[in-house]
Formats: structure tokens, C-alpha cells, sequence
């Protein structure tokens, strides 16, 4: 029992300290975009999570099209190399 609650009280510990790392990293995000200081930035904690999420989705899809050019470029090359290679239907 003592080890289950041991694991249970390191497994909060470790949760609650990415949490309070998250919220500090985008206070911190949010004071130096706008440069107000580290305290008053902890009220634009949501919209920097927001934005930051934002952030993420518009790189990702621009990483994914990228990608997808890249491979749509590599099989009409392939195509062309290969005698006698299918056309796309």
C-alpha cells in the first residue's frame, strides 16, 4: 500500500509540475509578445494557449502539403523512369 500511494504522490507531483510549467511558458510567451511583465502576462495564459495551438495547426498542415508535393513529385519521377510505368487514374 505504502508503494501504491509513493507512486500515486510522485505521479501528482509530475503532473501538477507540467502543468505549472505549461502556464509559466505561456505567461512567459505572452510577456514577451506583448512585454508586459512575467505576472501580468498570467492572464493572457488562455489566449496564448489559443494562439500557440493556432500556431501549431498552420504548421502542420503547411509541413503535410509539403510533404505531399514532395511525394506526388517523387512518383511522376519514379513513373517516368520505369519502361512501359502506368498512367495516374
Amino acid at each position: 500500500m505504502k508503494k501504491f500511494l509513493r507512486w500515486v504522490a510522485v505521479t501528482v507531483g509530475v503532473l501538477l509540475t507540467g502543468i505549472v510549467g505549461g502556464v509559466a511558458y505561456l505567461a512567459w510567451r505572452a510577456s514577451k509578445r506583448t512585454g508586459r511583465s512575467l505576472l501580468s502576462s498570467l492572464s493572457a495564459v488562455p489566449e496564448e494557449a489559443e494562439l500557440l495551438a493556432s500556431e501549431a495547426k498552420a504548421r502542420a498542415t503547411e509541413a503535410i502539403d509539403a510533404g505531399l508535393k514532395t511525394a506526388r513529385e517523387r512518383a511522376s519521377t519514379v513513373k517516368n523512369l520505369i519502361p512501359g510505368g502506368r498512367s495516374e487514374p
